[in-house]
């Protein structure tokens, strides 16, 4: 349904034909289906569409059935119009979309990684860390009942320090002694190379971004200014979400207890958002800046050198992530040699689940993320893209 069946330009409008009765509700509906599809698409076809949609409404066949046909294709014709599949759209626009595409791998994969990593972060210390586990699960009842204890404004905040002070040292001596017992051989390796992969990653992310900021900033002095309004608007509230969690992060005094701090908050204990916002508020960044940028990417005014050196650029990004990949799948399947079980270590995972389903989701991101930069730089790349632009 990218085109529609019927044609020609001289199709009367039923909606402007007095002689045919229309129900105003039926307009509406027409004319919320109609939204579905892009600008130019509609500019070509929606006259010709909206006579179809109309006469099928009268002969009684516009159930719910005809509105999902119309929406689904109208997100295709969207997608397909974008440049991001397909080789409808303008040679320029599908390299500009490509570009997009590498910078949501990107980002996707970073961010794969970054929660594989928080949840595997004591495996050098495997399998001392469950009865460190334990032990922290012990102390951590006791700490909140202090904590509670010592809530009361008539306390001051030299004896709250005082009370709460050896809870700290005895938290601090358990983090501390997980990391006494280090792990050796490939596993250390290997997570030394895929850290070095990632920050190069990042660095990679971050010029990529530069190059569409300029690029805008170039298209906002000349014309379409509301075009980027929209991306404008994301990566301005990614930074101030950025600024907030610095805020929480000075003002919490546990910026790592989430769990803790997340029960706080639902009994009532307004004083441990701090840790919440530390928590949550770069997920939100992350998804501002992955959704600005994208959005930028594609409607900044990249021409057709920066679209190549942007694909050269994701060639040896994907080399990076590959390597990272390398590294993780390695590091997992030597660290498990050295310490059976390891993956199967229960508490780590989401609701309790074992470390392993974290590590299958993880990992197939991130062979999707390096997947999704390989096949836009390859587009970007393609001499023959741009014969018409």
């Amino acid at each position: 349904m990218n085109e529609p069946d019927i044609v020609g330009g001289d199709t009367p409008d039923p909606s402007k034909d007095d002689s045919i009765p229309i129900d105003p509700r039926t307009v509406a509906r027409v004319a919320r289906l109609l939204r579905w599809y892009p600008s130019d698409w509609r500019a070509r076809y929606g006259n010709e569409f909206e006579a179809m949609l109309y006469s099928s409404f009268n002969a009684g066949e516009g159930g719910a059935r005809l509105s999902l046909d119309v929406v689904k294709e109208g997100l295709i014709a969207r997608v397909v119009g974008s440049g991001v599949v397909g080789t409808v759209a303008p040679p320029l626009k599908r390299a500009r979309a490509s570009v997009a595409e590498i910078f949501v791998g990107i980002v996707g994969f970073l961010v794969a990684a970054t929660v594989l990593s928080h949840y595997v972060e004591r495996w050098r210390a495997f399998p001392t860390s469950t009865a460190l586990e334990r032990a922290q699960r012990s102390i951590g009842p006791v700490l909140r009942s202090a904590q509670d204890a010592i809530r009361s404004p008539s306390v001051s905040p030299a004896q709250r320090y005082a009370a709460e002070k050896p809870y700290f040292l005895e938290a601090q001596r358990l983090w501390n002694h997980a990391y006494l017992h280090q792990a050796s051989g490939a596993p250390v390796a290997f997570d030394q190379i895929m850290h070095i992969s990632l920050d190069a990653a990042a660095a990679c992310l971050g010029i990529i971004l530069v190059v569409g900021l300029i690029a805008g900033v170039t298209t906002l002095t000349r014309r379409r200014r509301t075009r980027l309004l929209v991306p404008g608007i994301l990566l301005a509230a990614a930074g101030g979400v950025l600024v907030l969690r610095e805020i929480a992060f000075r003002s919490s005094r546990f910026p790592y207890s989430f769990s803790l701090e997340i029960r706080a908050v639902l009994r009532g204990s307004p004083w441990a958002w701090p840790s919440v916002a530390y928590s949550l508020f770069p997920l939100l960044a992350v998804v501002l800046i992955a959704l600005g940028g994208a959005i930028l990417l594609s409607r900044a005014e990249l021409g057709v050198h920066a679209c190549k050196w942007m694909g050269r650029l994701a060639v040896g990004t994907g080399a990076l992530l590959v390597v990272a990949l390398v590294c993780t799948l390695g590091w997992a399947l030597t660290l498990s040699s050295q310490a059976p079980g390891y993956l199967f270590w229960s508490h780590q995972g989401v609701f309790g689940t074992s470390l392993l389903s974290v590590f299958v989701v993880a990992v197939l991101i991130m062979a999707g993320a390096t997947g999704l930069v390989i096949g836009g730089s390859t587009r970007c790349l393609r001499t023959e893209s741009f014969e018409s632009a």
